[in-house]
């Protein structure tokens, strides 16, 4: 009676380690693959796009602080600085755009 018992209790234990690996197998193939897909594709888009952002944002800042300075310059060249505020301002503007669109594609 007791081997009967030891040995079916010894089959469910070997059911129940062949259960978790199916389903170890199962998490792997299905989420953890699409994840590590994400991770490689999707965080590093949102990551170069963070970057162009930041960088666009750096460049109007800059031209900003140059038209904040411009007060001495000539018409001409206050003009001109002013034109360079305005095409940075449009470039953060795009990337701003692009940036929230790239994250909605992400979620």
């Amino acid at each position: 009676a007791h081997s009967t018992t030891l040995t079916e209790c010894g089959r469910a234990e070997i059911e129940i380690g062949n259960a978790m690996k199916r389903l170890s197998q199962t998490v792997d193939s299905s989420y953890l693959h699409w994840l590590r897909e994400f991770i490689n594709n999707e965080v590093k888009t949102a990551q170069q796009g963070k970057t162009d952002l930041e960088n666009a944002r750096l460049d109007y800042d800059r031209a900003k602080s140059l038209y904040t300075r411009s007060k001495e310059q000539t018409p001409a060249k206050k003009q001109q600085i002013e034109q360079t505020m305005s095409q940075a301002e449009a470039v953060f503007k795009s990337e701003c755009s692009k940036t929230g669109q790239l994250l909605q594609a992400c979620i």
